[in-house]
């Protein structure tokens, strides 16, 4: 998957990416269990992570390990669907 493109639209690659993270975590692999059930999307996971740096840090350092997917970029501006699908037109 490192070198996967563009697949930050794609919620069951982004919560395998986490899970395989995560593991051994149990408060971590609630949150990834969460966001598998549908619970949030990037403008929700960019306000709950903002209010603590260490789970945006390892968010982010995550996502940095496939950057084609898209992932930290969309994260990073709280990407909404309904844009043209492309990290990049987040606002």
């Amino acid at each position: 998957m490192t070198f996967a493109k563009r697949f930050f639209l794609c919620r069951e690659m982004v919560v395998e990416v986490l899970r395989r993270e995560v593991q051994g975590d149990a408060f971590l692999s609630q949150l990834v269990g969460g966001l598998a059930l549908g619970q949030s999307c990037y403008p929700q996971w960019k306000l709950q992570l903002s209010h603590s740096t260490s789970l945006w840090n390892l968010a982010m350092s995550i996502f940095m390990k496939y950057p084609d997917s898209g992932c930290a970029m969309a994260l990073q501006r709280g990407w909404r669907p309904g844009s043209s699908g492309t990290a990049d037109d987040a606002g």
